[in-house]
């Protein structure tokens, strides 16, 4: 079976606040199972809008915990804890998992006792998930899947992650601040060392197909400017679907051979 991706949202943390909403970017990703890739709030509207069904997902791949890319991951474990009589397979890093610990605390401890609503029953994030680990030299491989990982340059603890599946590679950036000379510059100064260096730079580039976050935004920002991205070579660009923004459009990639992602729409890798 081919590996498929689909675009439930493409837009960026305010997507909808000015102008129609391309939804937080998130995915559900087809390699035998099935996985969503993110749980930004509104979630199962896009599942709704998308015709999916929630209880067909197997698992998420979670790349960090700013609210657009984790607002319903609350939602999500009720549903497969009380509906599905499931815990959810969560797919991350430790220290993505031990924030999530911090966050979702207070809300998810006590619950009435199921045999005894008279009663509470204190639980742990641990009672909703199964926890596999992923971090940059701790891949995943199992039913057909590889999944490696890379440290981003972001503000919070965030992965970029690669899939592969019957011999065909998907890299996708999430949230982080690319450029070339940035990333020298980091360098530098000693604020990453060799084997970061060569993941901020390369991780991707070598993917079947490559989902890329960009941004308008002046180069101070905290997303990668589509600059940068034009700056890349045209072998890379030919490969790159563009996300995490709402003001993109075609005409401002037109002759880069980049193209900015559809909502809704299924591409095959």
């Amino acid at each position: 079976m081919l590996m498929e991706i689909k675009a439930l949202g493409t837009g960026g943390a305010f997507s909808g606040l000015s102008g129609e909403s391309r939804g937080n970017t998130c995915f559900i990703l087809t390699a035998d199972k099935r996985y969503l890739i993110d749980v930004p709030k509104d979630l199962f509207t896009y599942l709704r809008e998308a015709g999916e069904d929630v209880k067909k997902i197997d698992g998420v791949f979670l790349t960090h915990i700013h609210d657009d890319h984790v607002g319903d991951l609350g939602s999500l474990l009720f549903e497969k804890y009380f509906v599905e009589n499931k815990k959810l397979n969560l797919f991350t890093s430790r220290e993505i998992f031990e924030s999530l610990e911090r966050k979702y605390t207070d809300s998810h401890v006590p619950i009435f006792n199921k045999s005894d609503p008279s009663e509470l029953k204190h639980v742990s994030l641990e009672d909703y998930i199964n926890l596999v680990e992923i971090s940059p030299g701790k891949n995943y491989e199992n039913d057909g899947l590889k999944v490696e990982a890379r440290l981003n340059w972001h503000p919070v603890y965030t992965l970029g992650l690669k899939f592969t599946h019957a011999g065909k590679t998907l890299g996708y950036s999430c949230d982080t601040k690319y450029g070339a000379r940035f990333v020298d510059d980091l360098y530098r100064r000693n604020l990453i060392d060799d084997k970061r260096l060569i993941d901020l730079q390369e991780f991707l580039w070598e993917s079947d197909l490559i989902i890329h976050e960009v941004t308008l935004a002046p180069p101070h920002d905290i997303h990668t400017n589509l600059d940068e991205l034009k700056a890349l070579p045209e072998n890379v660009r030919a490969k790159i679907l563009l996300v995490h923004s709402d003001n993109i459009t075609s005409e401002h990639v037109a002759g880069t051979g980049m193209k900015v992602m559809e909502r809704f729409k299924t591409y095959e890798i």
